[in-house]
């Protein structure tokens, strides 16, 4: 099993290499079955090729001893990963507005189809925007007031990481970065990496959804209870028009 691992260079800290990552302070490792084989630099498109994993180091939880005991201190995720336990979704918005002291809906759709390119401009993909943000504020991850969200309850970090990919759903950017990479995956494993690995559901049907529509698209095939790599989905692009939701 070959990992890509982003690792801090010599005279640099882990969260510099993750948190705010450059050639200069990064670089990509090679790890074969837990061998190192080599490395890569930090460039955009080495970054986009290889998807590398942050070193297992920044993923351990930082401790510190205070009066009343041993106090455990949760870690921001950073800017451009999402962490497992927590739909994708609430991840991101919360990242959008936590970027503005204040957002309405429309502001918030607008950046997810313009600038995160997640959503389409349809009435379908605004009334499931408009749903999240609806669930989001339910939940506390998000406070309304005078029709504008502030960011709520903030999401910690899981116990892993996984690229943010603008353009792509977060759920179709997974499902087909493992198909693809293994050329031919059986649905028990798909649902096993969604539902286990990132647990950013537990609705079986959900992940069903988005294979039935890949494989509309044409960009896998159902082969008995396995899937086939057929080519990768169109990337999510388009200007947004002015639309009361």
């Amino acid at each position: 099993m070959r990992e890509y691992i982003l690792s801090p260079r010599i005279g640099y800290s882990v969260e510099d290499a993750i948190e705010n990552t450059s050639e200069e302070n990064a670089v990509i490792e090679v790890y074969e079955y837990g061998v190192w084989k080599g490395s890569y630099p930090v460039t955009p498109l080495s970054m986009q090729i290889f998807k590398p994993q942050p070193h297992p180091r920044y993923m351990r939880q930082q401790r510190i001893v205070l009066r009343e005991g041993e106090k455990v201190l949760k870690k921001p995720i950073p800017e451009d990963y999402l962490t497992t336990d927590v739909n994708p979704f609430f991840q991101i918005i919360q990242k959008i507005v936590s970027q503005h002291e204040e957002m309405t809906l429309e502001d918030i759709a607008r950046s997810l189809i313009h600038d995160m390119r997640m959503f389409k401009e349809t009435k379908e993909d605004l009334y499931i925007i408009k749903q999240l943000v609806n669930k989001m504020n339910e939940d506390g991850l998000l406070l309304k007031w005078k029709e504008k969200y502030r960011v709520g309850v903030k999401i910690e970090m899981g116990d892993r990481l996984t690229p943010l990919v603008r353009g792509y759903d977060p759920f179709i950017w997974e499902i087909m970065d493992l198909i693809e990479r293994k050329g031919l995956v059986s649905l028990d494993e798909i649902h096993r990496k969604i539902i286990t690995g990132l647990k950013w559901t537990k609705r079986i049907s959900l992940v069903d959804n988005y294979l039935a529509r890949l494989e509309a698209e044409g960009c896998i095939d159902r082969v008995g209870d396995y899937y086939r790599y057929i080519k990768r989905p169109e990337e999510i692009t388009g200007e947004v028009k002015k639309k009361k939701i």
